[in-house]
């Protein structure tokens, strides 16, 4: 008997399923005592109605013992709930890490494209100021040469106007040195007569 008592405590549904069959004895003794059932089954089977519920919860223990005991569950197997959150915890820094590192490139790739940009810019500049300089310096080496060659041609035509001069000039002496040497051979002819007629005298 308490080894009866020891073993209903942890076994509550075998206690219900033993008052479902006490309440299916007595509706089976109500329908035997009435009227239209006098043949019924006799009162033994009543009388053996403990004794079914006997059995029938030693058979359900005895199933019930027979099977293997279940592990013992280990405490370090079970997902702790702190370690679920620890994870998670994890899980969260590492992604704010990473969105911070990709917060830090997307600011360095912007920097250096702007970087780019700036020096693209100054490179066009540049190149726009060199190929200005460099017609204007073309312009005055143009406008030089075009001065150049205009005072050569002043200086061709001054040498021809100075040969030009100097030609007139020496026919100008030719015709000088002509007429000098004629007025000298009169002078001298006219001397030689001249003392001829005071000899004959």
């Amino acid at each position: 008997m308490n080894i009866l008592v020891a073993n209903t405590d942890p076994f509550t549904p075998v206690d219900k399923l033993a008052d479902y069959e006490d309440e299916l004895q007595k509706l089976k003794r109500q329908q035997n005592n009435s009227p239209s059932h006098l043949l019924a089954t006799p009162p033994a089977a009543v009388a053996q109605s403990p004794t079914t519920r006997l059995s029938s919860f030693l058979s359900i223990t005895t199933r019930r013992g027979a099977g293997p005991p279940s592990p013992p569950i280990d405490p370090d197997s079970r997902p702790s709930s702190s370690a679920g959150l620890l994870s998670t915890a994890d899980l969260e820094k590492a992604l704010s890490k990473e969105k911070t590192l990709r917060k830090q490139a997307e600011g360095r790739l912007q920097q250096v494209t702007n970087e780019l940009e700036e020096l693209s810019a100054s490179l066009f500049q540049q190149a726009n100021e060199m190929v200005a300089d460099e017609r204007r310096a073309r312009s005055k080496l143009e406008q030089r040469v075009a001065q150049l060659e205009q005072r050569e041609k002043e200086k061709v035509a001054r040498l021809g106007q100075l040969e030009q001069a100097v030609g007139r000039i020496n026919r100008v002496k030719g015709l000088l040195g002509d007429g000098t040497g004629s007025g000298r051979g009169v002078d001298s002819s006219r001397g030689s007569v001249s003392s001829e007629g005071g000899g004959e005298e």
